[in-house]
């Protein structure tokens, strides 16, 4: 038996395995619109987060041309599509969220441990598209640039959603 026959049987087994057990349910929903721009929502690590998950993508789809029309650099190529997913994150990221290239990462054990506020979770969210839109750079502390970066992602939340009385400079 070759490796592709191995991996097959083996992949078989695990569904056949996930049926057995009763999980009918998907966590992991694709867009069914070619051009939304979130293009995959993965909340399997935490399945009590399915209606934040929910309003992830759609206000992903809302918001994204919206950061990526605010910024309008022709040097930027923000990703077409990008995917969300819900996972308790480690120690080097250990806030609300974080992002790499095509993918922004929710942190479950934040999400999970306090009542979610809405509003909060907007603000994490287009900062972070503002990131994808903006293609910085994942390991972006360790760049000198880092206080700007972090200064447009902000200003993307402030000038779209605005300050929810938050006390902060005009944007």
């Amino acid at each position: 038996m070759n490796l592709h026959q191995t991996l097959f049987r083996a992949g078989c087994a695990l569904g056949l395995a996930l049926l057995v057990a009763g999980c009918e349910t998907v966590e992991v929903t694709k867009s069914s619109d070619a051009k939304a721009p979130v293009r995959k929502v993965d909340f399997a690590r935490a399945p009590e987060l399915k209606e934040l998950a929910e309003h992830a993508r759609q206000f992903g789809n809302e918001m994204f041309p919206k950061v990526c029309a605010l910024f309008a650099d022709p040097e930027a190529k923000p990703p077409p599509r990008f995917d969300v997913i819900f996972k308790p994150l480690k120690s080097q990221h250990a806030g609300e969220a974080y992002f790499e290239t095509r993918t922004i990462y929710l942190n479950t054990a934040y999400l999970t441990n306090a009542p979610v506020d809405r509003d909060f979770f907007d603000k994490v969210f287009v900062h972070e598209m503002a990131h994808l839109a903006l293609q910085h750079r994942a390991w972006r502390w360790s760049r000198s640039h880092f206080g700007w970066e972090e200064g447009l992602a902000d200003y993307a939340y402030f000038k779209l959603i605005g300050t929810n009385g938050v006390a902060c400079p005009q944007c």
